[in-house]
């Protein structure tokens, strides 16, 4: 799988334009999920929300935009590439 990055990217890449494009609030209980999971997140690193959050996010207008990326390690084996059921399961969950 090529690679975009150096490291490794946490599972959950929560993007809010720096916070431009929905309320505080809604950035937090977002994040906080994300925290309490057993995966690792960031919020606005590498993806800090991409054209339609930064276009749509208005939160002074009540519309309020978050991009979500997860990481395919999230979900798959990488080496060889291949879907992970147990993985994906426990996303879900």
């Amino acid at each position: 799988m090529p690679r975009l990055f150096d490291g490794e990217l946490p599972v959950f890449n929560l993007g809010t334009n720096e916070g431009a494009s929905c309320a505080p609030e809604m950035q937090t209980a977002v994040a906080d999920v994300c925290a309490a999971s057993d995966f690792p997140s960031i919020v606005n690193g590498r993806f800090k929300g991409g054209w339609i959050t930064r276009h749509y996010g208005r939160p002074e207008e009540r519309v309020h935009a978050l991009q979500m990326e997860i990481a395919c390690r999230g979900y798959m084996d990488e080496d060889p590439v291949a879907w992970n059921e147990e993985k994906a399961e426990a996303l879900r969950s």
